[in-house]
């Protein structure tokens, strides 16, 4: 994969990976739209993101693809990075420690 991230100008590794700047526009968007959480830092919550997402690939592979990748992985996903804040404030604000 390095001797062919050199010859075609796509970044396999690193913060300038297209799937790493994809993802991070798609996070700041969704914070500013109040969808997902801004109690951490974006780089901090991308790289959760694309860790999570590796996590759940290679169980997919290691199960030989017996399920649904999409369906068993955004629910985990969202549970974890979406609307967290606000769920957070809600239980504040009903006097429960989150």
């Amino acid at each position: 994969m390095t001797r062919l991230s050199g010859t075609t100008g796509i970044s396999f590794w690193g913060e300038d990976r297209a799937f790493r700047r994809i993802l991070t526009v798609i996070v700041e968007e969704g914070r500013r739209n109040g969808q997902i959480r801004c109690d951490v830092d974006t780089r901090e919550l991308v790289a959760d993101i694309i860790a999570e997402e590796r996590s759940q690939l290679i169980s997919w592979c290691l199960e030989k693809g017996a399920y649904p990748l999409a369906e068993v992985s955004m629910p985990k996903l969202e549970r974890s990075y979406i609307g967290f804040e606000k769920a957070s404030e809600k239980s504040r604000a009903d006097g429960k420690d989150s």
